[in-house]
């Protein structure tokens, strides 16, 4: 079985979700790099970067807005 997540944002509980649903999340802003996220069946809240396998995930969503970031700002001093 696929692990499921928890998530907390604005003070609200979300979940469980899958970790497909959680990167998901994450690329729609719902989820943010200091979000508190948990195992579904361990309930041990940390912050999303403090695990690995979501620190992963979101260091290759950051990386993939960053270089249009760039070029917008290099365009826009032009």
């Amino acid at each position: 079985m696929a692990s499921q997540w928890l998530y907390r944002h604005d003070d609200r509980v979300h979940g469980p979700v899958s970790l497909h649903d959680l990167e998901a999340a994450m690329r729609l802003g719902f989820v943010r790099p200091a979000d508190l996220v948990s195992r579904h069946e361990r309930h041990c809240w940390r912050p999303l970067l403090d695990h690995a396998e979501l620190r992963s995930v979101w260091e290759t969503i950051d990386g993939e807005t960053q270089p249009d970031a760039t070029r917008r700002t290099t365009m826009e001093q032009d």
